[in-house]
């Protein structure tokens, strides 16, 4: 594997989407298992090591809003939690809160969903070094034709990302500036969870993931 470990000194914060109700999965699917692993944790694994956050990641806030209480119940201790405000109105307010809530000297959010569990160390650190290159554009990763997150958001994008409402989330302003972001490949990041069957599909293929 290629090191890609490089000093950053710009302040990047995590903010990991994982306030909604479920409803396609019909129950919490953030404590569903995976290989006898809480998915939630899963998703978590990739941006910690022996429970310190991996290189050049400064912060890390999981937003919950749905099954919070039980949620929390399973979560590492040194996981900091975000209640989304107005979580039940959409992915947008959610992600809206946790910017306006995020460190005051960060320059920059990665935003990334608990849902997207086959991501590796590898694909986040791909990010990150992308974003030390091009520390004042967005950076998407692309997937299966599509550009979404994990993505990364300078501060001077904050105030459209605070703004945002209902259920697209970052994903509308990723749109709006698709001819001027960097696009990262991340085929992982097309493998999330909405149904029991996707966790099916997913526990299958684990081998070749992992």
């Amino acid at each position: 594997m290629a090191n890609l470990s490089v000093v950053c000194f710009k302040v990047l914060h995590v903010i990991m989407l994982a306030a909604g109700k479920s409803q396609r999965f019909g129950s919490p699917k953030q404590i569903a298992s995976l290989n006898g692993q809480p998915l939630i944790v899963k998703a978590l694994a990739p941006f910690f090591e022996q429970q310190q956050l991996i290189a050049n990641l400064d912060s890390f806030a999981l937003v919950l809003g749905a099954y919070q209480q039980t949620i929390k119940k399973i979560l590492p201790s040194y996981i900091k939690v975000h209640t989304g405000q107005d979580w039940q109105l959409g992915m947008g307010h959610s992600l809206s809160s946790a910017v306006k809530a995020a460190p005051k000297a960060c320059n920059a959010v990665m935003v990334t969903l608990a849902d997207q569990v086959a991501l590796s160390r590898f694909d986040v650190c791909t990010l990150i070094k992308a974003y030390q290159q091009h520390p004042d554009r967005i950076l998407v990763s692309e997937y299966a034709g599509q550009l979404g997150v994990p993505a990364i958001f300078p501060k001077h994008y904050f105030s459209q990302l605070g703004a945002l409402t209902g259920d697209k989330g970052a994903k509308q302003i990723i749109e709006q500036y698709a001819k001027t972001l960097i696009r990262v490949p991340c085929s992982r990041a097309a493998l999330d969870i909405d149904t029991v069957q996707d966790l099916a599909k997913l526990a299958d293929l684990t081998s070749e993931l992992d």
